[in-house]
């Protein structure tokens, strides 16, 4: 079977510290670029929405986008941005950028290149200073492009970004920068802007995209004949992936590893995505260290319905106690 490069798949937010978000929608985003993607949704599913300004709308609605791609639901990501152009009437430059850069990532995923690489351009067009670590709609112009067969166009947009969010500050966001260059560029140094990527996100908690590095990496490891060190990186992304039901990277994964001859592992990760809404918001609310009538407060219910709630989590995730519901969840 041939070796092929990686596909250009799972663009990861990369929404900065500077963003006006509301205290809710920063901790849904905060667990969404640590990569814990099942406390994300549970986060975010618990926000009121009604009660939020335009522009939080517009980041709640972009994260809980990325959340379904993550997860390979894309008729729900399809929905959510229906949802978000419905808000966002009559809103401000900065909300339709937001709205911008959710369409544009959800074509990406839908394989809508010329949509998407419209989307991107819009961002510009609305906030052309717009910081690169919150809205980086140059890596998915240049994602856009390359499969556009506009290389070069795509390969500039990428190496400007780079510098811009370098001098961000944001380690994630250079992160992110490197791994989309490296997916567009024509050059030999792939495997090297890969691992400057991974070196980037030493001393940060990036899971997601540490796992998603991991992966491209691997596949040119593959092609390099470096059987050893790619199956190293690619148990380590497949057990990540598992336990946050990725399905999209899991199946890059698996393909990876079937190239080879190695099986996939078994994962937990269908467990944690078939949790309900409800029992997220119980679960993420318990491992922030809230009692049970703590936690019924919070969501005006009752203590019995938050026992019922958690005896469920602890029975599809295969655990006993709130000690270990931290760690089932990728806490």
């Amino acid at each position: 079977m041939p070796l092929t490069p990686p596909p250009l798949l799972e663009v990861p937010l990369a929404v900065g510290a500077g963003v006006p978000v509301s205290l809710e929608v920063g901790r849904a985003t905060a667990q969404l670029r640590a990569g814990r993607i099942g406390l994300a949704l549970a986060a975010l599913t618990s926000v009121d929405a009604d009660a939020l300004s335009d522009l939080d709308r517009a980041h709640l609605r972009h994260a809980e986008c990325d959340v379904r791609m993550a997860r390979g639901e894309l008729d729900q990501a399809a929905r959510v941005v229906e949802r978000a152009r419905a808000e966002a009437a009559g809103s401000d430059a900065q909300t339709h950028a937001v709205l911008a850069l959710t369409q544009g990532q959800l074509g990406l995923a839908q394989g809508r290149y010329e949509d998407a690489a419209g989307h991107f351009t819009t961002v510009h067009d609305l906030l052309p200073s717009a910081d690169p670590a919150w809205l980086p709609w140059r890596t998915g112009l240049a994602l856009a492009l390359v499969h556009l067969s506009r290389r070069h166009e795509a390969e500039e947009h990428a190496r400007t970004h780079v510098r811009l969010a370098f001098a961000s500050g944001s380690q994630h966001a250079h992160a992110h920068a490197l791994r989309t260059l490296a997916n567009v560029t024509s050059a030999t140094d792939r495997a090297d802007l890969l691992e400057a990527a991974r070196q980037t996100l030493l001393g940060i908690e990036a899971g997601r995209l540490t796992a998603q590095i991991d992966t491209d990496l691997a596949g040119l490891r593959l092609l390099a004949g470096d059987r050893d060190t790619a199956v190293l990186l690619l148990r380590g992304a497949e057990s990540f992936a598992g336990r946050q039901g990725l399905g999209p990277l899991l199946a890059r994964v698996h393909k990876l590893l079937a190239i080879v001859g190695e099986q996939p592992a078994t994962t937990g990760g269908e467990a944690v995505a078939d949790l309900t809404p409800g029992e997220r918001r119980v679960a993420a609310l318990a491992i922030q260290g809230l009692t049970n009538r703590q936690v019924a407060a919070e969501l005006h219910v009752t203590v019995k319905a938050v026992e019922w709630h958690l005896s469920r989590v602890y029975r599809k995730l295969s655990i006993s106690s709130r000690r270990e519901l931290a760690a089932a969840l990728g806490s």
